[in-house]
């Protein structure tokens, strides 16, 4: 497992209200990625998935606290939305 994937499995009780920032690697738009299962997946979907269950596959992971692009991945501020709940929440 990487260092990433284990420090993600160990945040899933955080229960700060504040965001919790992905503390390794990010993209040029602000947001982690992460190893996983032998693959590569954006740290807040990974978080998503770990807290909440796997999407439907027609909903995306999406911010509450509209921090994504700084790396938040709190898994209070995470949820499974569908692209028009996402885009409503702005």
């Amino acid at each position: 497992m990487t260092a990433g994937a284990a420090w993600l499995l160990s945040q899933t009780g955080y229960r700060g209200d504040d965001c919790l920032i992905w503390p390794f690697t990010k993209a040029a738009d602000g947001y982690g990625a992460v190893r996983y299962g032998g693959r590569t997946v954006q740290a807040h979907r990974l978080m998503c998935e770990l807290a909440h269950g796997k999407s439907d596959g027609r909903r995306i992971a999406a911010h509450s606290c509209g921090n994504g692009h700084i790396g938040c991945v709190n898994p209070h501020h995470i949820s499974w939305k569908t692209q028009k709940e996402n885009w409503d929440d702005r």
